[in-house]
């Protein structure tokens, strides 16, 4: 596996600005636009500096991996990236333009050949593994940004590495480097228990959970069985409401009796919460509509949803406030 050139694409408006880059090196588009290639004990960082205020819409990043590993005998993991999609090993030679979410491994079936492509964090900008034609690229989602002049932007850090050892001595070095870069303190205690997706879907309501929580308690007490949780379909006008309220005709009584309930057979009650996107017809988006970012919408389960706006301060006091009061209710666990 090549270890130096990297090939760099920059989408920007109806121009595509491409060059080459190598670890530890600076290049200039003729954009303006600097990007630099870091790399320590194996991990890259990829950062650019712009000298206009030029809107970028893709940065393509195309890994340097030997031609001669791509062939029928190829397959890798797809961590899939969209809504109840299931992980899958798929051939490469016939999923070329498939796109992965955090981490992917490669194997070659026949000389057992492996090397594994990993994200170390999940910030600012959405980045995904495209699976393409003998090439496999970073693709980092620039949301149609404006830059701003001389301001740094750095991206997800992430690894290459071919391993020798097969599959688990990536993703163990990845899941050691996941936990350091983002500074995890793993529970003492795994969550154990029942997500109503997993029976119900969204058909949820309280005599549901109520029954629920004594039948985990019964049958999984020999189990280690610690949680509760509620997934979509808690909370009022549907999915991607943005703001997260009871609903009131599903649960009369709130929340509280449930958590009171949990706590006394010793589970926590947990709530799944979409709490970084909302849905264009949410009775909550003009209300909030200061703190979302018009410019970048996506089309998810037929709905038009606009994420809310990262750059925007109000935006995690609106976040603070809405844990806050679910964490005053007694709820500690989420599933976002």
């Amino acid at each position: 596996m090549a270890r130096t050139s990297f090939y760099l694409s920059v989408k920007s408006n109806d121009i595509t600005i491409c060059s080459h880059i190598i670890a530890n090196q600076t290049v200039e588009l003729n954009s303006g636009i600097s990007f630099s290639l870091a790399k320590k004990s194996g991990v890259y960082a990829l950062s650019l500096i712009s000298k206009s205020d030029i809107v970028v819409t893709e940065i393509r990043v195309k890994l340097p991996i030997a031609q001669r590993l791509y062939n029928e005998h190829l397959y890798f993991y797809h961590d899939a990236n969209d809504t109840n999609a299931q992980t899958k090993i798929l051939q490469h030679c016939k999923n070329t333009g498939v796109r992965s979410g955090q981490v992917t491994v490669y194997k070659n079936v026949k000389s057992n050949g492996v090397f594994g492509v990993g994200l170390l964090t999940s910030k600012r900008f959405d980045t995904l593994i495209e699976h393409g034609e003998k090439q496999v690229s970073l693709i980092i989602d620039m949301e149609n940004k404006r830059l701003e002049q001389g301001v740094t932007y750095t991206f997800d850090p992430f690894i290459l590495q071919k391993s020798k050892e097969g599959t688990n001595d990536f993703l163990e070095r990845y899941a050691k480097l996941v936990k350091n870069f983002n500074d995890v303190t793993l529970p003492t205690t795994i969550p154990v228990g029942f997500c109503s997706w997993s029976r119900y879907y969204g058909n949820i309501n309280e005599q549901i959970i109520i029954n629920q929580i004594k039948t985990t308690k019964e049958h999984l007490k020999n189990k280690g069985a610690n949680v509760i949780q509620l997934d979509d379909g808690w909370q009022v006008f549907g999915t991607f409401a943005g703001k997260y309220q009871v609903d009131s005709k599903k649960f009369p009584n709130g929340l509280q009796p449930l958590v009171k309930l949990a706590k006394s057979k010793n589970l926590n009650l947990g709530l799944w919460l979409a709490p970084f996107v909302i849905n264009k017809n949410s009775p909550y988006f003009e209300q909030l509509k200061h703190i979302v970012d018009l410019s970048h919408k996506v089309s998810c389960l037929g709905k038009d949803i606009y994420s809310f706006d990262f750059d925007n301060p109000q935006y995690y006091e609106f976040l603070k406030d809405q844990f806050t009061y679910y964490r005053n209710l007694g709820i500690t666990y989420y599933k976002l």
